[in-house]
């Protein structure tokens, strides 16, 4: 169980890393006047990719129910995405 719970913290931190980073250095080239809009913009879907993620993985984490629901609504999405690819859910 520790080595699960140890494996787990480390993704998840780790993909706070790849998501927050450039979030982090796009609001310096701000602060330094170096922006563009497009880089407002990829900070921007960062962002909101960074607080979609960290709110799914409270909900699956908060209990068993709340992770059973996001269990079945991503099952649902993949089965839709699969229909287009016309592969079996």
């Amino acid at each position: 169980m520790a080595i699960s719970t140890a494996v787990v913290t480390t993704g998840v931190w780790n993909l706070g890393a790849k998501f927050g980073l450039p979030i982090a250095a796009v609001a310096l080239l701000a602060v330094t006047g170096q922006r563009t809009g497009g880089m407002v913009s990829a900070a921007l879907g960062g962002l909101l990719a960074l607080a979609v993620s960290g709110t799914v993985l409270w909900l699956v984490f908060r209990d068993e129910a709340s992770a059973r629901r996001i269990g079945r609504l991503g099952d649902r999405i993949l089965n839709w995405l699969l229909h287009f690819a016309r592969k079996p859910g």
